[in-house]
């Protein structure tokens, strides 16, 4: 006899069966447009299923769609175009997801601005990616006021548009190449 590991310990059916056939994962994906069209087809399917939860609160799908439409719609609004690079500065949580959804949504590309970091460093930041504009919650509003950028506040969205509706993605004619 030969050494243990070279004994088979299982039949040749069994060995193909388990690592073969059971790992047939493979599944084709229709290709989406963007990445936010994914996101916008789960809120059409469920909107009343959770999509975001932070410290006790949370967001449903159809909940989270309608307020980054909304802001979606503002940027638009104040001439934001694909490409354009839009600040991020906002503590975790809600507004954050919804601050990033509303950016991808506008065609934008979100440049993430951590309020914890020193004024330093934050401005040197925005200096080298120049945004066209910031959303900020109210830590995020303080640490942008020496900087004086234009600044929009994630924290009152009574202040953004009330078009709930996705924006159209083909008219403003975003691609999957477009920065992000």
């Amino acid at each position: 006899a030969g050494p243990a590991d070279t004994l088979a310990l299982l039949p040749p059916w069994e060995r193909s069966l388990l690592l073969e056939e059971f790992n047939a994962t493979d599944r084709v994906y229709p290709p989406l447009p963007t990445l936010h069209a994914g996101f916008e087809a789960q809120a059409r399917t469920a909107p009343d299923a959770v999509a975001v939860e932070f410290e006790g609160s949370q967001l449903t799908y159809g909940e989270l769609n309608a307020r980054a439409n909304r802001l979606a719609h503002t940027l638009l609004a104040r001439g934001v175009r694909p490409d354009d690079r839009i600040g991020l500065c906002v503590e975790r949580g809600l507004a954050m997801t919804i601050g990033l959804l509303g950016i991808l949504k506008s065609g934008a590309a979100y440049v993430p601005l951590d309020p914890s970091l020193p004024a330093q460093r934050v401005r040197a930041m925005v200096s080298d990616c120049r945004p066209r504009l910031v959303l900020a919650d109210a830590a995020g509003a303080q640490l942008l006021q020496q900087l004086s950028e234009a600044v929009l506040r994630l924290d009152k969205p009574e202040s953004w548009s009330l078009i709930e509706t996705d924006p159209d993605a083909q008219a403003l004619g975003l691609k999957p190449d477009h920065l992000a």
